[in-house]
């Protein structure tokens, strides 16, 4: 029987790519391996999208039967951390960028350094998206990156130049862009 612990999507996604599921205790005459899967809504359709994104890989692995659960953002914290403490995980799991750290700590990630190389190396990922892949300091990657992305910010830039702090946002703006 493995030790369920949490990994990012991605590690999941890519198995096709060298990596295999972990061995559930199932055994060689075909039977089917359930495994469970959280994840965040990071779309409208978040189940569905899921879903046509691993379509190929468990058509291919008819002997994994995936039972995929959508936590809602504000939920999914206190049910990870629950999860994570009991020992009571699922085996696959999305996490924000800034969980990684706390649930890494907990003990509750599988160390997935040896792993990097059979997923197209640290070049198949953007750079920074490394910086959230573990502890800090530990020297290991417990998380893989899945989904980088850009948040922009809009303003009224009319009634924005009519505050007294306005200047100084505007060189921060230039610091940012320059940057």
């Amino acid at each position: 029987m493995f030790r369920k612990t949490l990994v990012l999507l991605l590690v999941f996604s890519l198995l096709p790519f060298g990596c295999g599921p972990r061995d559930s205790g199932s055994d060689s005459k075909g039977k089917k391996i359930t495994l469970q899967m959280w994840v965040m809504p990071n779309s409208t359709e978040p189940l569905t999208d899921v879903e046509k994104v691993l379509k190929p890989f468990l058509e291919k692995h008819p002997e994994i039967d995936l039972k995929i659960t959508v936590l809602d953002w504000g939920a999914a914290w206190p049910k990870i951390t629950t999860a994570a403490t009991s020992g009571d995980t699922p085996d696959i799991v999305q996490l924000g960028t800034t969980w990684v750290g706390a649930i890494s700590a907990s003990g509750a990630l599988e160390d997935l350094t040896d792993k990097v190389p059979d997923l197209g190396g640290d070049e198949a990922f953007v750079k920074t998206s490394w910086n959230t892949a573990g502890l800090v300091g530990s020297g290991k990657i417990t998380a893989i990156p899945w989904i980088v992305d850009a948040r922009c910010m809009f303003y009224r830039t009319d009634l924005f130049k009519k505050l007294v702090w306005y200047s100084h946002f505007n060189k921060f703006y230039c610091f940012l862009i320059l940057t």
